[in-house]
Order: structure tokens, then C-alpha cells, then sequence
């Protein structure tokens, strides 16, 4: 790339496969001498509805940042027990793979709780990818039964976050 810049070509296209996955993003970047701007927008805008946050470390953020294979096991028992549904409840599930953010912010109150009621368009949770905070909002009214992440834990595409009783 650039001699005034800590970001290579390689770089650019991790950031490019993540915005890809994304369906209504604007980005903007600027390390050295380089200047990143990319605008995505899809029709489709029920699941999620994108912030875009600035992302000066997003790639230093992506170098650092490595699970542990440890950290990503599960027993399969346990797995199966997080991916079943009790009867008569759906699910609000993880548009794309990411951080679960459960408020806002860390002095902030959860966007929703278990046993609170909820209504189709309520944002229910973030999902942050290299610095993107992407809002999950609710597409069933209902009542929350179950959280099945925490907070700040990494979530895979179309996991379960929520299972909720309709109404």
C-alpha cells in the first residue's frame, strides 16, 4: 500500500469480506495517507440497522483480538441444549457473526430482560464487528424467556440470543 501507512493491501480486503456480510453500512478510514470509503445498502433492513462507529484500529483490533480454541468449545450436549427450542417460542438469533453487546454502553441498563416484554422493531442487542456496532431489532412481539449469550461473549451467524414467547 503506502509507505505512510500501517494497513496493507491484505488489510483492505478483510475489511471489504466484512462489509460485504453486512446490509446497511457506511464506513470511513483514513491511516496515513490512505482514505477508506465505503457506502452498502441493501432493501432489506428488518434484522438488523447499522451504525457505523469510527474504526481508526479496526485492523489492529482484528490482529489482536484471537479466540482460543479452548473458548469456542462446547460440549455437544451443552450445544444442543443452547440450539433447541421449547415448544411454542421462537427465536431472535444473530444476524452475522460478532460481539453480543447487551446495552449500549457498560454503565448502561440491557436493552431487554428476561421476562420483559418486547414489541416487532425494538432493538434488542448489538453486534460490533472490527468497531461496526450493527443494531439486532426484534422482528416478534412477545415476552423474552431465555438470554442464552452474555455479554461481550463472540456470537456466530444465526445463533440463538433470544427465545421469546410470542403474543
Amino acid at each position: 500500500m503506502s509507505k505512510n501507512s500501517d494497513f496493507s493491501m491484505a488489510d483492505v480486503e478483510q475489511i471489504l469480506r466484512i462489509v460485504d456480510q453486512l446490509a446497511n453500512v457506511d464506513v470511513e478510514f483514513q491511516s496515513g495517507d490512505i482514505k477508506l470509503s465505503i457506502s452498502k445498502h441493501s432493501p432489506d433492513t428488518r434484522q438488523t440497522q447499522n451504525r457505523s462507529e469510527p474504526v481508526a484500529a479496526a485492523i489492529k483490533t482484528v490482529r489482536q483480538e484471537r479466540v482460543e480454541p479452548a473458548a469456542v468449545k462446547q460440549t455437544s450436549a451443552t450445544k444442543q441444549k443452547r440450539t433447541e427450542l421449547p415448544n411454542g417460542t421462537v427465536a431472535i438469533r444473530s444476524s452475522m457473526l460478532g460481539r453480543f453487546f447487551a446495552s449500549p454502553s457498560p454503565n448502561d441498563p440491557a436493552f431487554v430482560k428476561s421476562g420483559q416484554r418486547i414489541a416487532v422493531g425494538d432493538t434488542v442487542a448489538l453486534i460490533e464487528v472490527m468497531k461496526l456496532f450493527n443494531t439486532l431489532v426484534s422482528d416478534v412481539s412477545g415476552t423474552v424467556i431465555d438470554i442464552r449469550t452474555e455479554n461481550g461473549e463472540m456470537v456466530e451467524f444465526d445463533q440463538i440470543l433470544f427465545v421469546v414467547q410470542p403474543d
